[in-house]
Formats: C-alpha cells, sequence, structure tokens
C-alpha cells in the first residue's frame, strides 16, 4: 500500500526532506528530534474479552492490560474504580510519610497537623469518579487511621472518631467528597 510513497514532516526545528513511507517513520522523525520512544513498553486496554492477540506493524504482540495509569487516572478493564480507589489512599499514605516530621509530634497543636495533611491526593481524583459504600467505608478507613496515628492513638485506645476529629479540629472527608460532587 505504501510502497514508493514519500512524505515530508513539518516540527519546530523545520520541515525534514522526503522520506519513504514505512513502518516506524515515526520513531525516526521523533529519534532525529531528540524523542526517543520505547515500543517495547506498548500495551492497550480492552473491555472486550477476545483472546486473540494484537500485533503491530513489526510484528510484535502488543500486551493486553486489566488495568492502566493514564495522565494520573487509572482506568480498569472491567469499569470498577477499586484499583483508583487503592492508589489514591496508597498516595495520600505517600504524602503523610512525608510529613510526619510535624504530625507525628505530640507537642504540635491538632489544627497545625490538619493543615499539614494534604487531603488533596485522595480528594481531587476521586471527584468524578462512582465511589460505592465500600470505597467510602476505605477512605474513611484509611482518614481516620491517619488522624489517629497523628494524636499518638491506636485502636488498641478505643478512643471514638469524634473524639478524634475534636482533637484534630477537622471535619469529615466524606463529606467534603460528597459536597465537592453536588
Amino acid at each position: 500500500m505504501y510502497d514508493g510513497s514519500t512524505t515530508t514532516i513539518r516540527t519546530p526545528h523545520g520541515q525534514t526532506g522526503a522520506i519513504d513511507v514505512t513502518v516506524g517513520v515515526r520513531q525516526k522523525v521523533l529519534a532525529e528530534n531528540g524523542l526517543l520512544l520505547n515500543v517495547k513498553k506498548t500495551k492497550f486496554l480492552s473491555s472486550e474479552e477476545s483472546t486473540e492477540s494484537i500485533v503491530d506493524g513489526r510484528g510484535d504482540v502488543i500486551e493486553n492490560v486489566q488495568d492502566f495509569r493514564y495522565l494520573g487516572s487509572n482506568l480498569a478493564a472491567d469499569d470498577t474504580v477499586d484499583q483508583a480507589v487503592k492508589s489514591r489512599i496508597n498516595a495520600a499514605w505517600m504524602k503523610w510519610r512525608e510529613s510526619t516530621g510535624i504530625l507525628c509530634d505530640l507537642g504540635a497543636p491538632g489544627p497545625l497537623k490538619e493543615r499539614c495533611m494534604d487531603r488533596g491526593k485522595t480528594h481531587d481524583a476521586l471527584r468524578c469518579c462512582p465511589v460505592s459504600k465500600a470505597h467510602e467505608g476505605q477512605l474513611h478507613f484509611a482518614e481516620m487511621r491517619m488522624l489517629r496515628w497523628a494524636c499518638g492513638w491506636t485502636r488498641l485506645d478505643r478512643v471514638r472518631n469524634e473524639d478524634v476529629r475534636t482533637a484534630m479540629q477537622t471535619g469529615p472527608f466524606l463529606l467534603k467528597m460528597r459536597e465537592q460532587r453536588l
């Protein structure tokens, strides 16, 4: 189909000369301008249950995955947001660990600790997801665990959630998340 075809490509550095149209032209031009692509990392996500594999132009089989991270969002083949919720909770814990110097200091006041907690990691990404009651429970559990840890308490201390929130002077995270959706 492309035998004998040529094309030119316009880039920020100018227009290239005539290039034979073959498989990999884009990679060649991108490599000449400093962008190297690793085509071995190419994967695809499909919601259809098909057993046939997809082959690229060179004859390499492209891997089919069940979940995929794209622009900070986790997409799943079965249209669930389980992986997205888990990854947001893990991101919140990573952010929480970065500021443990202030959060675990028992001499620091609660409002200062609450300001240091970055709720945006879980809040912003899940604003548009259809979160179920089970997901809300996971988010609530993670939030309360972080708040208890910042106060120096464990679940064995048997301190009620309301008392933890009063000590930290915070409101429920789930109410803020629901508020944003409205």
